[in-house]
């Protein structure tokens, strides 16, 4: 320790590690020079215990208990390894896994805990999950969580999203995504706000009486395009009918040449429908475009709502290759729903929420909860609109509050595994997205939920209890329940170029680090130098707008117990610097517990650790104070729970 670095007997220390890489050009003009990065190498390696023996080139392929292990080739170590699972992986070749291997956004491997251990290196994040649940991230095939909760909930975006998440959403379909709310959902990406995946589907036409067509603006886009790292745009929604279907929007001729000249230019098309009298009319509209296009029976048109289809509507459907969109909650829900009671009067006997039905004539029905429409506060359980709330509710039928439904609908419910995979592989199906999401396999998209019970194993009324640890999307812990810290992996530490990894271990505390799992914010940023990246284990990171004073704060989902702050210093050339370090306590004002004042240098790591852990943290705040005439920056900040 250099004697120029003041020092408080056990409480903070400063490691220095290897010389970084000279400074880039882009980073000396705008006042900060750091050489390149490597945040992938973060020092987390003491905090995650390497499992296994070293990393070999591809995962062994003897079966694993429940099926057999899948693997990418040529996979190396990997970044993070969940061992000791009930692992519901929704794919049919293999349902059930111990252990799954994941490399930057992606599975990598799936199958025992043997040999899914041979990809666990020095730097592989390795959480035992001790038998709790790990399942595909859940997907909302149809709501509208972001373009009217504001002002039916009045709650601000990113409150959604992070409730969504916190719920097991790892990608939402926006039904009703106008120009306006499509610029809104790629400016909420690039804030950092759109955690999740978001597919957005286009109006045609107004929700209206007369279903006015809102010209062609959809025209410049395509289905499949992508908008912003996390939006998309999946087709365009078409409203047949209106108030219940006392309304028809549409003459049949005019709707079979709408349909097929938008299926002509690619578009995948989600078409409204709550009778039998709408449904009707589409079932002509796809027979009219399987005749002019025999191909598009595999177009997966989408049926939404679907609250009526009689027996003979829904053999046409399977003829057709049409995707029922099915509210779970609609049968407990909409009881006593006057406008409701008078549609089911007008229907064919029989032909009202028939989901087991269409599951049994092989329909691969896709599971949504068109929230915030009908919300209801539940006093305990499951959230309203969550995926555990759908899946209790498609299993028994119950409502909002606990509302039951007649006996005559029971005959219609359906089983947990159905409506999980409504929730998953179904729902993936529905927008092309197979491939990638709706299961857990090598090579698809590392979004997993972790819960903490089998809901294809507990009695019915005990799935609503089931509690959501941690939701991952793509890779990254965006959700870690509090007290779950075990559960959630941390970043891979080494294995990037650039800012090598200090040697040997940091001092404090062994734990878990928790700060992927806090809301990021600072004073200002630099372009692309994000404040989330002090949180993400990637190769960028922050950078300050100006000059100090310039502060970044980590707000934590809950209040939580941490054993060390670790903070990685981004600063070329070294030199003097101030930094206060700030916490929250829930309920309390913000306390300064450090001041860390001597000279620093790129890749130098401070680390504040009191003799005992800072109970009920709910912020944390870095404040550099004096940073010699430089941007302040920082690799990463590292909140260290026990």
């Amino acid at each position: 320790m250099r004697a120029d670095w003041p020092r408080e007997a056990d409480l903070s220390v400063r490691i220095g590690r290897k010389a970084a890489a000279p400074a880039n050009d882009e980073l000396k003009s705008a006042g900060l020079a750091v050489g390149p990065l490597g945040v992938g190498a973060i020092a987390v390696a003491l905090l995650v215990a390497a499992c296994g023996s070293q990393a070999t080139p591809s995962v062994a392929t003897s079966p694993a208990p429940g099926g057999s292990a899948s693997a990418s080739p040529s996979v190396a170590s990997a970044d993070i390894v969940i061992r000791d699972a009930n692992v519901l992986t929704m794919d049919d070749t293999a349902p059930h896994a111990q252990a799954v291997a994941i490399t930057g956004d992606r599975i990598v491997a799936v199958g025992s805990n043997d040999e899914v251990a041979k990809l666990a290196g020095a730097g592989t994040s390795v959480v035992s999950l001790g038998g709790l649940t790990l399942t595909p991230g859940f997907i909302d095939a149809h709501q509208h969580r972001i373009g009217d909760g504001p002002s039916q909930l009045g709650l601000e975006p990113k409150q959604l999203v992070d409730a969504a998440i916190s719920q097991g959403w790892t990608m939402i379909d926006e039904l009703y995504v106008d120009q306006g709310r499509l610029d809104q959902l790629r400016d909420l990406d690039g804030s950092g706000v759109l955690r999740l995946r978001v597919n957005a589907y286009l109006p045609v036409q107004e929700n209206s009486p007369e279903g006015k067509l809102l010209g062609d603006y959809y025209a410049a886009y395509k289905s499949g395009q992508e908008i912003s790292p996390h939006l998309r745009v999946a087709g365009l929604k078409v409203f047949t009918d209106y108030n219940n279907a006392k309304i028809l929007l549409w003459k049949q001729a005019d709707l079979n040449a709408f349909l097929l000249a938008r299926h002509q230019e690619g578009w995948h098309l989600a078409i409204k429908t709550v009778s039998t009298k709408s449904l009707a009319m589409i079932l002509k509209a796809a027979a009219a475009m399987k005749a002019a296009d025999p191909g598009a029976v595999d177009a997966r048109t989408r049926l939404e709502h679907m609250l009526f289809a009689t027996a003979d509507q829904i053999a046409q459907e399977k003829d057709l290759g049409l995707v029922p969109m099915i509210n779970f909650n609609n049968p407990g829900q909409l009881v006593g729903q006057p406008d409701v009671a008078e549609l089911i009067a007008s229907e064919p006997a029989g032909s009202y929420v028939p989901w087991r039905d269409v599951f049994a004539a092989g329909l691969p029905a896709a599971g949504i909860s068109g929230s915030p429409s009908f919300y209801a506060d539940e006093p305990s359980g499951a959230p309203f609109g969550s995926p555990m709330h759908l899946i209790y509710q498609g299993v028994t039928r119950v409502g909002n509050l606990g509302v039951k439904s007649p006996a005559s609908l029971l005959n219609e419910t359906v089983t947990a595994e159905q409506a999980m995979r409504a929730h998953t592989i179904n729902a993936a199906r529905a927008t092309f997205q197979e491939a990638d999401l709706g299961s857990i396999a090598a090579g698809k998209l590392a979004d997993l939920v972790v819960l903490s019970a089998d809901p294809l194993a507990v009695p019915a009324a005990q799935i609503n209890e089931i509690d959501v640890l941690m939701t991952m999307v793509g890779g990254k812990v965006e959700w870690c329940a509090p007290g779950s810290q075990a559960a959630c992996p941390v970043p891979r530490a080494g294995g990037g170029s650039g800012t090598p990894a200090p040697s040997g271990a940091l001092p404090g505390p062994s734990g878990t680090n928790v700060a992927p799992t806090a809301t990021v914010t600072a004073s200002s940023e630099l372009g692309d130098r994000k404040a989330t990246n002090v949180s993400d284990g990637s190769d960028a990171y922050w950078k300050a707008a100006g000059l100090a004073p310039q502060w970044v704060q980590l707000e934590l989902p809950g209040p939580t117990d941490l054993a060390a702050i670790r903070l990685w210093v981004a600063q070329d050339p070294g030199g003097p610097s101030v930094h206060e370090m700030w916490i929250q306590r829930s309920g309390t004002q913000l306390e300064l517990v450090k001041t860390f004042d001597g000279t620093t240098n790129e890749g130098d790591v401070l680390v504040y650790q009191p003799a005992q852990p800072m109970g009920g943290v709910t912020l944390v705040r870095v404040v550099t104070t004096s940073l010699d005439n430089l941007f302040p920056a920082w690799h990463e900040i590292e909140l260290i729970a026990p």
